[in-house]
């Protein structure tokens, strides 16, 4: 959420150094939870800026 008095994120990233069988609860996450304005912003643009290529 990034809003004009709050911000605040729950962002994720799956791991890739662990075998995996393929299955969806077999799955393992890297996650932080922030509430760093700029950190977000980051993360909104490139989120935007992947959904404008497609």
């Amino acid at each position: 959420m990034l809003g004009a008095t709050a911000s605040a994120a729950l962002i994720a990233r799956e791991r890739r150094d662990q075998a995996t069988s393929g299955a969806d609860g077999d799955r393992r996450f890297d996650v932080a939870l922030t509430n760093d304005r700029a950190l977000i912003t980051t993360a909104v643009r490139i989120l935007l800026s992947r959904m404008e290529s497609d």
